[in-house]
């Protein structure tokens, strides 16, 4: 099963330990504690069910944590779970710290895209991180902000008598991310309708252009000229001014879904994602928005047991990394030779290792 590699700095889990609501608290029966009672449980899980935690002082001295009267339980589930193989798995490394405060190297060349960063440092500094490099990056301040983005699972049903006339709507949605494939067979299709569908698209969901990073794009495609397409494409960024210089076209018929995929989140659509034309709905059809670390389980308590995996929760995490596998075959297998060319551009994106 795949696990999520979330570099964490003590300081970050002592506050996250310290903001969990009480057991008083919970039963007043208040929708906000209740709320944020469940995400911190989910967190929690998260962290000892489905990652690597990588933290940034020695062993001994988390041993040494675990007689803390506030933290120290939270400390021993995390141990006692790390002993089961399916679960997370506990590193100990300095040094990779200093490379994530003092070296831009270690984001640009990071070789797991889907990394999360809970990192002892202001909001503004977090955001600096994210704004660089593509990557989430939570402060220990900001902690109920923003874990509900892991755990929300949104349909939005685009009907032809809905008030959503554009791809607007999806902006809700834009989040930190430096790598994104778009698989849709008749996204080129029709010409004429590209800016109004894929460009807005892309205008509503990218996030600010990296200031020290770059942002891969990948479309898979079915597509009769797959040179005229790519050019078309190229002329539609440039006019609307997005700067995608890693672009690349795959002119594919082997995936006749249509999903979305970033670092973080997985979108899907029955119909595809021309869904609009001169400002009103040309197709009817649920659009589904899962970050991948939503997992499809009973509610638990954090201590709850068993403390492995439980057999019927369904990960996204690994639904989307088979989709990627997938999505690998394919690039790897397009050629630029012969009567048909079947891809433009450098086949790179950050998602898919070769």
């Amino acid at each position: 099963m795949g696990k999520f590699y979330l570099y964490t700095h003590i300081e970050f889990l002592k506050e996250f330990f310290k903001i969990r609501p009480s057991q008083i608290e919970v039963e007043l029966l208040d929708d906000l504690i209740m709320q944020n009672q469940e995400l911190w449980n989910r967190f929690f899980n998260l962290m000892s069910k489905r990652s690597n935690l990588i933290f940034n002082i020695e062993k001994k001295d988390f041993i040494k944590l675990t007689t803390n009267n506030s933290i120290g339980k939270y400390l021993k589930i995390l141990i006692k779970r790390s002993q089961v193989k399916e679960n997370s798995d506990l590193f100990f490394n300095g040094d990779v710290f200093e490379q994530i405060t003092e070296d831009e190297d270690f984001f640009i060349n990071l070789s797991n895209p889907n990394s999360l960063f809970l990192l002892n440092m202001d909001e503004e500094k977090s955001k600096e991180i994210e704004n660089n490099f593509g990557y989430i990056c939570i402060s220990k301040e900001s902690i109920y902000k923003r874990i509900p983005f892991f755990f929300n699972y949104n349909q939005v049903d685009i009907q032809r008598d809905s008030t959503i006339k554009s791809w607007e709507f999806i902006s809700k949605f834009k989040h930190p991310f430096n790598s994104i494939i778009i698989n849709d067979p008749y996204i080129l299709k029709e010409p004429d309708k590209i800016k109004e569908n894929l460009i807005s698209l892309l205008e509503n969901i990218l996030p600010p252009k990296l200031n020290k990073n770059n942002i891969f794009l990948t479309i898979i495609t079915d597509c009769s000229d797959t040179s005229y397409c790519y050019n078309r494409v190229i002329k539609e960024l440039k006019d609307s001014n997005i700067d995608l210089s890693n672009f690349t076209l795959i002119n594919s018929k082997k995936e006749h879904n249509r999903n979305i995929i970033t670092n973080y989140l997985w979108i899907s659509s029955d119909y595809g994602f021309t869904l609009f034309n001169k400002n009103k709905v040309a197709k009817s059809t649920p659009v589904r928005f899962v970050p991948i670390t939503f997992i499809n389980d009973a509610y638990s308590d954090y201590n709850s047991e068993p403390i492995n995996r439980i057999e019927n929760e369904t990960s996204i995490y690994d639904s989307y990394l088979n989709l990627l596998k997938k999505y690998k075959g394919i690039i790897e297998g397009a050629s630029d030779n012969g009567v048909l060319v079947q891809f433009k551009g450098s086949k790179k994106n950050r998602l898919i290792k070769f």
